[in-house]
């Protein structure tokens, strides 16, 4: 899936030394806070691609992902709905992935372990927090790098739980069509059956694999306050399951 742009605004409360307590009343702006949210930015590189510039904006309902060298295309996560939305500008449509559980068992067994090791690689906005590194193991290959700030951003780490769980549900229809050539136990193991685990162990600023594929986060900005606009979708779009294309 690709994805794409945002604006985001910020409250700056300025106080005066001298200014009269009703003058200052009269000029504080009225903060709805639950448009309060945290702005991400990652370098993140696929297999076979150049890098991007992936941003991501969470709250307490939604989830933003987004392209800064896309800006009309966008991921929106409702989390309360447990729903994806992809939005495409140029064909008006959103596809949707609905939430649904993983009822099928694995096709292959799968033992998913994980290596722990302390890590000085903290991104800014994340420098008060203690920070690991996991190497996760699949049937004893490795399969998966991250580094982890610990007790960072807990909401957010639910929030992309949240969302890695509904596209675990969504990638589980697939089974079935899979030849057994085409099975892999790491991701199986990282996009269906345990789609969460390395966010069991903190909040993630560094992600890779021995595939090419890798996502650094930037910067870490609190409490900004995010355009309504940017968590919305538009009316006028055609929508349909994901997978599906419109006629």
């Amino acid at each position: 899936m690709k994805l794409f742009q945002t604006a985001l605004f910020t409250v700056c409360v300025l106080g005066i030394s001298g200014c009269a307590t009703e003058a200052l009343q009269e000029a504080e702006p009225v903060v709805d806070t639950s448009k309060v949210g945290v702005s991400l930015l990652y370098a993140e590189k696929e297999t076979g691609s150049s890098e991007s510039a992936l941003r991501l904006f969470v709250n307490a309902e939604f989830i933003r992902i987004d392209d800064q060298t896309a800006p009309n295309d966008y991921i929106l996560f409702d989390r309360k709905k447990r729903t994806i939305y992809n939005v495409m500008t140029a064909e008006k449509s959103v596809s949707i992935i609905s939430p649904r559980a993983v009822t099928a068992a694995s096709p292959i067994p799968i033992a998913y372990t994980e290596e722990k090791n302390e890590s000085a690689a903290i991104t800014r906005g994340a420098e008060n927090t203690k920070g690991y590194y996991y190497k996760f193991f699949a049937n004893g290959v490795a399969c998966y790098n991250v580094v982890v700030a610990e007790d960072f951003l807990p909401d957010v780490v639910k929030a992309f739980a949240e969302f890695r769980t509904v596209l675990a549900g969504e990638h589980a229809t697939a089974l079935g069509n899979l030849p057994p050539d085409r099975l892999d136990a790491c991701d199986l193991a990282l996009n269906i059956f345990y789609p969460a685990r390395h966010l069991e162990f903190g909040f993630p600023v560094r992600e890779w694999n021995d595939k090419g594929y890798s996502k650094f986060l930037r910067e870490a900005r609190h409490g900004v306050i995010i355009d309504p606009a940017l968590l919305t979708i538009p009316a006028d779009y055609a929508r349909y399951p994901f997978g599906v294309k419109p006629h």
